[in-house]
């Protein structure tokens, strides 16, 4: 017995196919490393900036 069950799975009331996880699993992860990137770039350039002010 799982702990949840998919919402998407229960709305349309049969699986995914395989296709279509990869595809939410790509963007999942194209958001989160965009989401990354766009932090650890402010800190690199809050640095900079800081060490033009000195």
């Amino acid at each position: 017995m799982p702990w949840f069950n998919p919402v998407i799975e229960t709305v349309l009331g049969k699986e995914l196919p395989g296709e279509f996880e990869s595809l939410l699993f790509c963007v999942q992860t194209g958001i989160g490393v965009g989401i990354i990137a766009y932090y650890m770039g402010r800190f690199v350039e809050r640095k900079k900036q800081e060490d033009k002010k000195k």
